[in-house]
């Protein structure tokens, strides 16, 4: 028997959204990645969806994700230079899943940060129109000081959410300071 020489691991965050997402993909399903960052949510995501919208604000962003995404011949993604909390501008149809990956884009300007207001615009808007059943995954960074805002008002709004409506989850490492987390929200 071949054993793997990777070791399971519970502090692999983003590991654990992709896991947790699989469940709720599928061949006639729409999903958002809100933050495309380097196209990594993205890939995934359009591996196994019948469409995907991919936002981000830097031009960086979506050329290293259009780079990644060429490579594997995928032609369901729709990839967007806008703000997130616009993507009602963007997206007619149903959606079953979508994405946040916060903070910063890796290897870039760590001033240029998703900031708590668009990101909770387009939380609200996401939470008005995702289809029952669905799934909103949030990777927050608090390690940073506008990821430590965010997931401050992040968890303060999705803890007024009527919970007949959503069930709302946190993911957490509890002995690591400021480690990055998830947020699940899955609508009823």
């Amino acid at each position: 028997m071949k054993t793997s020489t990777t070791k399971p691991s519970l502090d692999r965050i983003i590991e654990h959204s992709h896991q947790t997402l699989k469940r709720f993909l599928g061949e006639y399903v729409t999903a958002i990645d809100m933050t495309i960052g380097n196209g990594f949510d993205t890939l995934f995501l359009a591996k196994s969806c019948k469409k995907v919208y991919g936002f981000d604000i830097q031009e960086a962003a979506l050329m290293t994700t259009r780079n990644r995404l060429n490579e594997t011949g995928l032609n369901n993604i729709e990839l967007i230079l806008d703000c997130h909390s616009n993507f009602k501008h963007y997206v007619k149809e149903p959606f079953r899943v979508v994405v946040f990956n916060l903070g910063y884009l890796p290897t870039s300007d760590k001033t240029v940060t998703t900031l708590s207001q668009t990101t909770l615009n387009a939380l609200r808007g996401v939470l008005e129109v995702i289809e029952p059943g669905g799934i909103i995954a949030i990777t927050v960074y608090p390690g940073h000081l506008e990821g430590a805002i965010e997931a401050r008002d992040i968890e303060a709004f999705v803890k007024t959410l009527p919970s007949q409506a959503f069930t709302v989850l946190k993911y957490q490492i509890m002995n690591r300071h400021k480690a990055p987390y998830n947020i699940y929200i899955n609508k009823h």
